[in-house]
């Protein structure tokens, strides 16, 4: 894994999670993964995702899709053999010198074309453009963002009639003021240095 050598950004898009909790397989939780590596080892990666694929299809039976996103080139399988009426189209895409990992080819087509420029971005997010300026220090080795009110509205939805109440009366108090998370830290001379901060509204 020495091709590794970037960052890596990992990301929860917005998802029904209503439907997740009734028919988990019917509605994909959508996750992305975006491993930044080596430009100059370019072919390395194409041949360990290569042989992950051929292993997946060989000793799986998973039937992988060649696609093409936002020029980048990668594979995507279709998990219905083997989950039946699956929501999950999991895959990868090679663009740039990101190694982009999905739950489905929607996911990653959205990955691709954000990269381009193209669609909104969480630079767009006010508070986590904020954040940002304000704590992230030159040299950070990690970055965790997370839009606390937006997980928690996202959850609500999916309670019934009876949770949703029962939220009401004992939990939104104490959570609906939240607005979000940063975590962000930086390791130096084997030593570890992490600042959480949480804004409340």
């Amino acid at each position: 894994m020495a091709w590794m050598n970037g960052e890596v950004s990992l990301g929860l898009l917005p998802t029904d999670f209503r439907k997740t909790t009734t028919d988990p397989l019917s509605e994909a939780v959508a996750a992305v993964a975006l491993i930044q590596f080596d430009g100059e080892k370019r072919d390395k990666v194409v041949s360990v995702t290569a042989g992950i694929t051929s292993l997946l299809e060989s000793e799986l039976g998973l039937k992988g899709e060649e696609v093409a996103f936002g020029g980048g080139v990668g594979t995507v399988f279709d998990l219905r053999e083997m989950a039946g009426a699956a929501a999950y189209e999991p895959g990868y895409l090679i663009l740039g010198d990101h190694l982009i990992v999905a739950t489905t080819a929607d996911t990653l087509e959205l990955a691709a074309s954000t990269s381009k420029g193209q669609g909104s971005s969480l630079l767009e997010e006010p508070e986590h453009s904020r954040l940002v300026a304000e704590y992230l220090e030159a040299g950070s080795s990690f970055l965790l963002f997370a839009n606390l009110r937006g997980i928690a509205n996202a959850l609500v939805e999916a309670l019934d009639p009876a949770q949703r109440n029962e939220y009401q009366d004992r939990a939104e108090p104490f959570v609906q003021p939240l607005r979000a998370l940063l975590v962000t830290g930086e390791v130096r001379d084997r030593v570890s240095r992490t600042s959480i901060v949480i804004t409340i509204e």
